[in-house]
């Protein structure tokens, strides 16, 4: 994944669960993905619906978030905005369709 990401990446997540807030820099990313694996034993997975391009160069995809974790299920609709420099994901912003679902999975 290195190959993908600005050095001086960003990610930001919303609300006020365990993984919400930034992560910046590209080692930092890396670090909040990991956590995000490390908490639910490996079975946090996206499922990707749909990539959209706007004139400006933004991405988004359109994805389902699923994991397991404490006996809860997470199946949470995201989407999250790419915006590159040099060819790089310069920042990523996530958007929860419910909020609430995704901080109260990770409380």
């Amino acid at each position: 994944m290195a190959g993908l990401f600005h050095p001086d990446a960003a990610w930001y997540t919303p609300g006020r669960s365990v993984v919400a807030g930034e992560a910046l820099g590209r080692e930092a990313v890396f670090a909040r993905f990991a956590e995000c694996l490390r908490v639910t034993g490996g079975t946090f997975r996206v499922s990707l619906k749909e990539v959209l391009q706007s004139s400006d160069g933004r991405v988004a995809a359109i994805h389902h978030d699923h994991a397991e974790r404490n006996g809860k299920r997470l199946n949470a609709g995201c989407c999250t905005v790419f915006d590159f420099e040099d060819g790089l994901i310069l920042e990523g912003m996530e958007h929860f369709h419910d909020l609430h679902t995704w901080d109260e999975f990770w409380s």
